[in-house]
């Protein structure tokens, strides 16, 4: 941007909620320290997490968090965390619930795929029209 060109973004933009990675990633710890129950098993969701670190929709943290790497290596970091608690509860009672959410949160990993298998065997018929004798 040349000198005395108008910045409408820093004019008219949001401040930024986060300035350091390192912030992000304490608000984020805290917040999963918020999720464990008492026996001490974390039940954090990527919509709490959103949330918490004061975003109104996860388009909006990871639009964020995309900005800056340093800030998407974080938000990743803890979609992940996220993705290891639901597949501990596979092991569970709560495995379909579990399975679910796996399969919405990482498309990319987890999906359902019908594999069709069939063994078709073609067969020559040959048809020969013979004559009468008269």
């Amino acid at each position: 941007m040349a000198k005395g060109d108008i910045d409408f973004k820093e004019l008219f933009g949001r401040p930024a909620k986060y300035t350091d990675p390192k912030e992000m990633e304490r608000v984020m710890l805290d917040y999963f320290e918020s999720t464990k129950n008492n026996s001490g098993k974390y039940q954090p969701t990527i919509e709490g997490l959103t949330l918490y670190l004061g975003f109104s929709t996860r388009k909006s943290l990871m639009d964020y968090a995309e900005r800056n790497t340093d800030f998407l290596n974080v938000v990743n970091k803890g979609k992940q965390f996220i993705k290891m608690c639901y597949e501990k509860n596979l092991y569970s009672f709560t495995w379909a619930g579990a399975q679910f959410a796996l399969r919405n949160l990482g498309k990319e990993d987890w999906k359902d795929e019908i594999t069709e298998h069939s063994n078709q065997i073609i067969t020559k018929v040959e048809i020969v029209e013979k004559k009468r004798d008269e």
